[in-house]
């Protein structure tokens, strides 16, 4: 397992899925499912955003990627093991925004997603 920690400044569309956050921000919290495109190709990823997020600060964020058995296409497939569980059953003990991208092949490594990944983290720094 490979993590990246860096501070970002996140701030998210209102029109994504998720509860609104605490305080009267109206940017939405807990998973929210992305996709990018790259040469042809459509790449799936959540993004969590914590419960307690206010826009007003820059957050650290974590970039997750899974084991072999977490790849595929559907998009929420690497949700089910190691820290994207750990945010659901214990989210006070995450205050990062983390993005979970789904390698879409077991056959593959992630350094071959390189580009994507950079891409994941750069559409987060933006919003």
């Amino acid at each position: 397992m490979k993590a990246v920690v860096a501070p970002v400044a996140f701030a998210l569309a209102a029109a994504s899925a998720g509860a609104a956050a605490p305080g009267g921000s109206d940017a939405p919290t807990g998973f929210l499912f992305r996709s990018i495109e790259h040469e042809g190709r459509e790449f799936k990823y959540a993004v969590y955003v914590p419960r307690a997020y206010d826009p007003s600060r820059a957050w650290p964020l974590i970039l997750f990627l899974h084991g072999s058995g977490e790849s595929g296409t559907d998009g929420s497939r690497q949700l089910a093991q190691g820290l994207p569980r750990e945010l659901v059953w214990n989210p006070d003990l995450w205050p990062f925004i983390v993005i979970i991208p789904q390698k879409p092949s077991q056959d593959t490594e992630w350094e071959r997603y390189d580009l994507e990944l950079v891409q994941m983290v750069a559409l987060a720094r933006r919003e």
